[in-house]
């Protein structure tokens, strides 16, 4: 079995680290598929352009009033993500900026292997709620303008479905309803909503069957959490009024 290096690596690394290692540049390899990583995180939970390496991992996955990422695995991974984030900086980074004259072929390779599999994870996070205050912060930031907004508009994405890809009447209701895009990409972003594709098979009563592709909005986990948590508060808002 014949095995191609583009069937292992991140789209990111092909592009920026792969022409450097053909080219012989091993410790640039190392350094810039790291670089890759930290450029990921920094974009994904919007964290300062002066934090790097260590610092940018306690940051973005650590606790503090930011935008923070939840890895995809569950609460009981996210130290451990932050102990292999930390590690990979802290060892491969940090001597590939500061010495990285051992680097050679082979361990140069295999830092575009782990590069490319922490940038799988950055993509599967999800910003996290509690980062920014909860529910209380993510009505400070804007996105939303009320406890009733954010209630409304996750009972209106939940059970939504896409057929063919067609999404021009969703986009009206959308619209119609005084929801925005930018409210839209939030809840995918904080992991509230999910969007899965199936085949939906079709009878036209003349013995010819067809599919149709169809897509499914649902509420994750996170977001029937997230969405009882918005029932009590209107429920207490609505008591002490």
């Amino acid at each position: 079995m014949k095995i191609e290096a583009n069937d292992f690596l991140h789209p990111r690394i092909i592009e920026t680290c792969l022409p450097l290692f053909k080219d012989g540049h091993y410790q640039h390899v190392a350094l810039e598929s790291m670089k890759q990583v930290e450029m990921a995180l920094r974009d994904k939970a919007i964290a300062p352009k002066e934090l790097f390496g260590v610092h940018l991992v306690k940051w973005v996955m650590g606790n503090g009033e930011h935008i923070t990422l939840a890895v995809s695995l569950g609460d009981d991974y996210q130290e451990k993500a932050q102990l292999l984030f930390k590690g990979a900086f802290g060892y491969y980074r940090n001597y590939a900026a500061h010495d990285g004259v051992k680097i050679d072929k082979v361990m140069s390779f295999r830092v575009m292997i782990l590069a490319s599999e922490l940038l799988t994870l950055v993509a599967a996070s999800n910003k996290s709620i509690e980062g920014i205050g909860g529910i209380d912060g993510l009505i400070k930031s804007g996105i939303f303008k009320s406890f009733q907004e954010f209630k409304d508009f996750l009972d209106f994405l939940d059970g939504q479905q896409i057929i063919e890809s067609d999404v021009s009447d969703y986009d009206i209701e959308l619209e119609g309803r005084g929801f925005t895009k930018i409210q839209e990409q939030a809840m995918y972003e904080f992991g509230f909503v999910s969007y899965d594709e199936w085949e939906s098979a079709i009878d036209y009563k003349s013995g010819i069957f067809d599919s149709i592709k169809v897509g499914d909005i649902k509420l994750t986990d996170e977001g029937l959490r997230v969405y009882r948590e918005l029932e009590k508060k209107l429920s207490g808002n609505h008591k002490g009024g």
